[in-house]
This record gives structure tokens, C-alpha cells and sequence, in this order.
């Protein structure tokens, strides 16, 4: 998980434009931009590694190499060791020109191939590609970027690991895995969500004095915050029918420990009642594991219809199976309007089936089912998350959580939030049930929150795994721990 303190990240465009007008304006110039980053990029990894002693320095041909090549320099005057690897003695522009002359005045030794090995206290310095790659490694390119992953020392990477798409969080699968980035202007969106943050280590932000100049479609950085609205204190009146019903529906034959996830994970919220509808065969269980869940076995959907008139939020798609049964909830579900959290099966039984949600529902698929929404398949969605939830949200009219590393957020009105919280840790079945239920619970408890309950509930379910994975290990991140775990964790943020 990255360690920095960043709110808001940037896409691609915006950087861009920002250090094309603020070179243009003629007040920062080329040189004195790649002057800073490699000035804040040396800071950055004195700061990181302080006992380091020897620097390899790996420089492409491009601007991401005149920042490595001022590094090198940089270390080389300090009295480090520094090796230099360039894929070509002709950068491609003057100030990159300008910066390899530094570094060869210092000394640096230069290398006609990588090393196999390097001394301890070693350092490598990626500063290969940076934010200019997309698509796939070359050929050569592919080749030492495996070679820098080889080398046993940890790596950095100067604004971007190369190989990782900084548009939309895809990454070659040579691409190189860094121990920590440094972003340049801004946070770049596409280095916290998808294979991108499994490669870029712990991400810091520099704004080369050009930051502040961010300005068009921030990109929402999920914390503590989104909470707050649900952390007030409740009135001297309150009651359990002012806190809100949520009516979690699923539970199909074999199915039934996802349902309980989500109904005891929603009654962690703070809600009034949960109810949970499922079928006959698995009732008479659900009601003894969980004695706080009012159960209502369910054979037919017009039993479901008045049930429905006391429900705040619905939460459809834990065990719900994808029978006939399955489907007559979900049709009549759909009716009445109420918000309502789709998930798992509901998705699978949305996408081939004439039902269509209303603009009240909020839909969390992960990489497969929306795969299946789309028509894609997941490698396609996990090769540009950004575009395949605009597809979502403008094909379904409904705010939307895609799943996985970096999960991210965004509605038809506009905006999109990434959730830097979580590990792998939480790669366990059941995990999508227990936040289903969250975000149920919360939109019960405020009815017309949407996307923001969405977002909420997002933030979490994955910082209180992270707390959990910090005091039991990894084993610990288990879905029934992780309810039990959410009152503690919550009462921590309010005080």
C-alpha cells in the first residue's frame, strides 16, 4: 500500500498540459524543470536510502533519461559510486543532452551492458521510459527491464516505472517493479490503480514548483472523510426506524454463508434493522447464526413486494444463484426504486436478462463481471480501468465500484475516486459479500447518499482489512473477522 499523504491524483492530461503551459508561459523553462525532478528525485532516494553507496543509473533516450542522467551527476558530486547504462548517446532533446554532459563531467562510469550483479548498498535508478509509454515494451526495451527486475537491489523508478502505462494503469508484463516512484508535477492516477500500483512500491509526489497549477478533473483520493457523514452523533431521539431498514436478498440453495457476510456486515453500520429474504431451504440456518437479522423466507416474488415497503436500502446479489427464483427477486427488487446495491449474481442475471436498474442503484462489479457487462473480456477491462468504468456508468446510468488493486468509483453525474486502502490479503472469498453489506448498511442509514455511501463503504472495508492485516498477518484478513473487526475500527475514527 503507498505510504504517501496525497488527497487527489491527476490524470495523464492534465499533467501534460500543465508542463506545456507552464513551459510555454517561458517562466519554466525545459532545463530548469528536468533540473528540479532531478535535483527532487536525488533528495528523494538520499532520504529513502540513506547508507546507500553505489548507484546504478539505467537512462533511456527521452526526458526520463536528462532527469536519470542529473541524478547520476548529482550522486557522482556527492561521493557515491555511480554506474550509467543509456540506451543511446544522442538524447532526444537539448536539455536531456545538456544533463548526460553534467553526469560525464562527474565521472560516472559508463556501462557498455547491465551488470549481473552489484555491491550491497546498491541502488538502481529506472529512468528508462517514464510517462511516455504506452502500448508494448520493444523488443530491447522488454530486455532490460527484465534485467533491472533481476538485479538483487532495490529499484527506483523517476516518475513512472517503465513499462506501466500512466494513462490507465496497465502494465507490460516485463514492466519494471519498483520499490518506490516518484511522481513529477503530480500524483498520476494511473500509478494507483490495476497491475500499475503492483509496480510502482510506495508512490511520492514532487511538484517541481508547477503543482499548484493542477487544476482540471481531480481525480478523488478515498480516506477517513468520506465517513464523516456517517460518524455523527445520532439525535437524543433517534430509533431504530430512523436509522433505516436494509433488506439484503440472496441465499440460494448452497449459498447461504454469502448472505450472512453482507446482513451481518450491513448490521456493523449502525442500521436500524437488517432483514434478509431468502429461500425456505436455507432459512431456518441464517435465523440461528445471526438472531439480529429478521428472516423472511421468500418463495415467490409477489411475497417479496410488500416486503419491500419497509426497506430503506436493498442489497441483491450474495448467494443469490441465478435460477428462476433468483430472477423473480431481482425482478422485483427493481420495482419500487429503492436504492439498491447490485452485486454478484444480480450482475451476472443483469447482464442476460431484459432488466434494466434504475438510476438509484449502485453496482460493484469486479474485473470478470464486468467483463461480462461489457462484453470484454478481463484481461481488456484490467488493460484500461478508467475507460471500461466510463463504459459502465454510461451503459447502466448508475454509480459504479470497479473492484480490484486500486479500486475506483465514479457516477453519471461526473468525478472519479480511487481507494488506495487494501492488500492482497483481501483476495478471499466472501470479501465482496462483506462490503455489499457495508455499503447496504450505509445507504440505509442515508438513503440519498449514492455514490457517496458507495464511496464510504469502499474506504472502509479496505482500511479496516489493512488494520486487521497490520495486528494478525496476513492469515487474519478473514470476511467474518473483518465484520467484527468494523465497530472497533469505526469507533477509532471517531475519537
Amino acid at each position: 500500500m503507498a505510504a504517501d499523504q496525497d488527497l487527489t491524483a491527476w490524470k495523464l492530461d492534465e499533467i501534460r498540459r500543465v508542463e506545456r503551459d507552464a513551459i510555454a508561459s517561458g517562466d519554466y523553462p525545459a532545463p530548469l524543470l528536468m533540473e528540479r525532478a532531478g535535483r527532487a528525485a536525488f533528495r528523494a532516494l538520499r532520504q529513502r536510502w540513506p547508507l546507500l553507496e553505489n548507484l546504478l543509473v539505467v537512462c533511456g533516450a527521452g526526458n526520463n533519461g536528462g532527469d536519470g542522467y542529473l541524478v547520476a551527476g548529482l550522486a557522482r558530486e556527492a561521493g557515491l559510486a555511480v554506474q550509467l547504462f543509456e540506451t543511446s548517446a544522442q538524447p532526444r532533446s537539448d536539455e536531456a543532452t545538456r544533463a548526460r554532459q553534467f553526469a560525464l563531467k562527474t565521472g560516472v562510469q559508463l556501462l557498455d551492458r547491465l551488470p549481473d550483479a552489484l555491491p550491497d548498498g546498491s541502488l538502481v535508478v529506472d529512468a528508462l521510459l517514464g510517462i511516455g509509454f504506452s502500448g508494448e515494451l520493444r523488443e530491447r526495451e522488454a530486455g532490460i527491464c527484465r534485467a533491472i527486475n533481476r538485479l538483487p537491489a532495490p529499484c527506483f523508478s523517476l516518475d513512472m516505472p517503465s513499462g506501466v502505462n500512466p494513462a490507465c494503469g496497465s502494465a507490460d508484463p516485463d514492466a519494471v517493479h519498483a520499490d518506490m516512484t516518484i511522481s513529477f508535477i503530480g500524483l498520476k492516477a494511473g500509478l494507483l490503480t490495476g497491475s500499475a500500483a503492483a509496480h510502482a512500491g510506495q508512490v511520492i509526489t514532487v511538484g517541481i514548483g508547477i503543482g499548484d497549477q493542477l487544476s482540471r478533473e481531480p481525480v478523488e483520493i478515498l480516506g477517513s472523510c468520506s465517513l464523516s457523514p456517517w460518524l455523527q452523533p445520532a439525535p437524543a431521539d433517534s430509533h431504530k426506524g430512523r436509522r433505516g431498514t436494509c433488506l439484503v436478498i440472496g441465499g440460494a440453495e448452497g449459498m447461504a454463508g454469502a448472505a450472512m457476510l453482507a446482513a451481518q456486515a450491513a448490521l456493523m453500520t449502525g442500521v436500524g434493522k437488517v432483514r434478509l429474504v431468502c429461500g425456505s431451504a436455507v432459512a431456518t440456518g441464517i435465523t440461528g447464526s445471526f438472531p439480529e437479522v429478521m428472516t423472511v423466507q421468500v418463495t415467490h416474488y409477489r411475497q417479496l413486494l410488500p416486503i419491500l415497503e419497509d426497506a430503506s436500502s436493498l442489497v441483491v446479489g450474495p448467494g443469490l444463484g441465478r435460477s428462476a427464483w433468483s430472477q423473480q427477486m431481482l425482478y422485483a427488487a427493481l420495482q419500487k426504486g429503492i436504492p439498491t446495491l447490485l452485486d454478484a449474481d444480480a450482475l451476472r442475471l443483469l447482464k442476460h436478462s431484459k432488466l434494466k436498474p434504475h438510476p438509484a442503484c449502485l453496482l460493484t462489479p469486479h474485473p470478470g463481471e464486468a467483463a461480462d457487462l461489457l462484453g470484454k473480456s478481463s484481461n481488456e477491462i484490467q488493460q484500461d480501468r478508467f475507460s471500461a468504468l466510463k463504459d459502465l456508468v454510461a451503459g447502466f446510468g448508475c454509480a459504479t465500484l470497479l473492484k480490484g488493486n486500486g479500486s475506483i468509483v465514479a457516477s453519471p453525474e461526473g468525478g472519479l475516486a480511487i481507494c488506495r486502502a487494501g492488500s492482497p490479503s483481501m483476495a478471499r472469498a466472501g470479501m465482496g459479500d462483506v462490503l455489499s453489506g457495508i455499503v447496504g448498511g450505509l445507504l440505509a442509514r442515508r438513503p440519498e447518499s449514492g455514490v457517496q455511501a458507495l464511496k464510504a463503504g469502499t474506504w472502509l472495508h479496505a482500511a479496516a482489512a489493512d488494520q486487521l492485516l497490520t495486528e494478525g498477518g496476513d492469515w487474519s484478513v478473514l470476511p467474518s473477522r473483518l465484520v467484527q473487526q468494523l465497530p472497533a475500527f469505526v469507533r477509532q475514527l471517531e475519537s
